[in-house]
Parts: C-alpha cells; structure tokens; sequence
C-alpha cells in the first residue's frame, strides 16, 4: 500500500477539496491514474437496486471511455 499527503498525490487542490479531503490518501495500483483528471467518485447505497447497479456501471464506464479515472473508497455497494 502506498501513502501520500492529498495535495501531494493530487496537485492543486479546489477550496472544497482543501475544506473536505483527507490530510492523507492510501491507495494501490497505478498511481499515474489518480493524476488524471476528471475523476469522480460514485456513490450510493450499501443494498443497491439492480437498476442502480446498472446505472452506477453506465455513469462509470462514460467517465473511463472519455479518459477520466472512477476513484472508490472501496465501501460496499455503490
């Protein structure tokens, strides 16, 4: 697992980023991907629908296919 300080790992952070974000952030994988920009996070529910499901997989796969990273804090569900 691989630790930095937010600003660190993700540049230039806006005011509610600075207001809200984590003073830290811990992640695996290709770090190069959490450089990128847009990224978003989607979330919802622990005990999704079958139609959000499928609604959370569709706004993610439009944010990938025009080169944006879905981050996720790995909770259960969406």
């Amino acid at each position: 697992m691989n630790t930095a300080s937010t600003a660190e790992l993700l540049g230039g952070l806006n005011a509610v980023e600075i207001r809200f974000a984590p003073a830290h952030l811990h992640w695996l994988g290709r770090e190069e991907l959490l450089r990128r920009r847009p990224r978003i996070a989607v979330i919802g529910t622990r005990k999704p629908s079958a139609e959000g499901l499928a609604l959370a997989a569709s706004v993610a796969t439009c944010v990938v296919d025009m080169g944006g990273v879905v981050v996720s804090g790995l909770a259960l569900g969406i």
